[in-house]
């Protein structure tokens, strides 16, 4: 849903205060449901659930890495428009 502003051309898009709670709900609910599905519907007992799990966390010691390589380029992204930015305004004069 997107409601206008006065200016033309600007578009304000506007969420919902409960869509944070919402999604946090649906994460907790499908926490809660995994386990008794997979003992009882699934029938897949503890080790075997375990080794499903093992194979597994080199994916999450992956996505891990990435995430924090992606930490690092965001900090360096960071660092980097700063130093333009003090030095832009640096060179105008009036701007302290």
């Amino acid at each position: 849903m997107a409601s206008s502003e006065g200016k033309r051309g600007t578009q304000r898009i506007w969420l919902s205060p409960w869509l944070p709670l919402f999604i946090l709900f649906i994460v907790i609910m499908s926490w809660l449901t995994v386990f008794p599905v997979m003992r009882y519907w699934v029938k897949v007992d503890s080790a075997t659930a375990g080794q499903i799990g093992d194979m597994y966390g080199a994916v999450n010691a992956l996505f891990t890495g990435l995430a924090l390589a992606g930490l690092f380029y965001t900090i360096t992204l960071q660092r980097e428009e700063l130093g333009r930015v003090d030095i832009a305004l640096s060179v105008k004069p009036g701007i302290s």
